[in-house]
């Protein structure tokens, strides 16, 4: 039998007449990390309390391995968790903290302590195993937290914004921790997170919520590149996507996108047979920024004049803003181009990763 499926069918949450979850079908297979992303409010963490049997299902079934978990209690329904709240005991040591779990289920002492060494030596906090929280830092106590959820065989590890309060260097170590211990133990995780490169970086999988609707479920690069509408288009990448209000029309074998001071040609099939399905000549063109080359002259007919209004250098990278009649254009590029504030311009779109949303339903009809 498979250890760790967690399917989610028809599932509705009400807080008196606020919808906080509508009619939710979602699948997290066996040891699958699933990242629900989201922003604030959008349903995700409601989400993780209804599997958890923190909240109550207004409408729906959880299973979890194949058995309906609706009237079960948390601790009926074997699972670990893990919240932004490290939520240490502060009269415990990092040990007993992490032991604790084991000890209320009666495991031997033995067993115990061979368990809490063992994922302290994963999450590199065996030389802290004596210390109280109150000595510890923000990160070391986040491992501690991991280690305290993960100590314990569970079908399914469910973590809550667990990264949140900790400095850029700390996240991006324990990503890689916890994404190294996913891998080695095969466990099944569903992690709540609003921080798109925090799913982008750990997740097999990411489920993307907005206003308690589910809207695009895929592996990273999926969501990245095929993204299903406006909504996931814009929350998933950074820099952002640019995305520019246009009215397409064919003439001949092209293409024509004109928006507010510009007009683009592009001859893709494609690109044609997307057009074909607008409801009206209006749409929005999607591109993101890699996709974008920055010349200092017109490479052909259908260079994008404009001139650069902010320049980011970010290290490895550098993003220019440009300005194309009423529109800025982020373009990434490489830290070695330079240009001027006020300089002119030529921008050139791939046509083979540009995406056209129908400005009504907001779907990308290129997904």
């Amino acid at each position: 039998m498979a250890m760790g499926v967690v399917v989610l069918q028809n599932v509705w949450k009400k807080y008196g007449d606020v919808e906080a979850v509508k009619n939710l079908n979602l699948e997290c297979k066996e040891g699958e990390f699933l990242a629900l992303l989201g922003p604030s409010g959008c349903g995700k963490s409601s989400t993780l309390r209804m599997i958890a049997g923190l909240e109550r299902i207004t409408l729906g079934s959880i299973f979890i391995d194949g058995r309906e978990v609706n009237a079960l209690e948390p601790r009926q329904r074997d699972i670990a968790m893990a919240f932004e709240a490290y939520a240490l005991y502060p009269h415990l040591t990092a040990y007993e903290n992490i032991a604790f779990p084991l000890r209320v289920r009666g495991m031997r002492e033995q067993e115990v302590d061979r368990r809490v060494r063992e994922i302290a030596d994963t999450l590199d906090i065996g030389n802290i195993l004596d210390r109280l929280p109150r000595h510890l830092s923000g990160g070391q106590q986040q491992r501690i937290s991991f280690a305290r959820a993960m100590v314990r065989p569970a079908r399914v590890y469910l973590m809550d914004e667990p990264l949140s309060h900790l400095d850029a260097k700390q996240r991006s170590q324990l990503r890689s921790e916890l994404k190294r211990l996913h891998r080695f133990k095969g466990l099944t995780i569903v992690f709540v997170t609003h921080d798109q490169i925090e799913a982008m970086a750990m997740a097999d999988r990411i489920a993307v919520m907005n206003l308690g609707v589910l809207q695009q479920v895929g592996t990273p690069l999926e969501v990245f590149n095929h993204p299903k509408n406006l909504f996931v288009a814009n929350f998933v990448g950074e820099p952002p996507i640019n995305l520019l209000s246009v009215t397409v029309r064919q003439e001949g074998q092209d293409i024509l996108f004109t928006g507010d001071g510009f007009m683009i040609a592009m001859r893709d099939g494609r690109l044609a047979a997307a057009a074909a399905k607008l409801s009206t000549s209006k749409g929005v063109l999607g591109i993101r920024p890699m996709h974008i080359a920055l010349h200092r002259e017109s490479v052909s007919p259908h260079s994008i004049p404009g001139n650069v209004t902010l320049y980011e250098g970010l290290g490895d990278t550098a993003v220019v803003t440009v300005q194309v009649g009423g529109n800025a254009v982020r373009v990434e590029t490489s830290p070695d181009v330079s240009v001027s504030i006020g300089e002119r311009v030529f921008l050139q779109f791939s046509a083979a990763h540009v995406h056209l949303f129908d400005q009504d339903t907001g779907e990308n009809l290129l997904h």
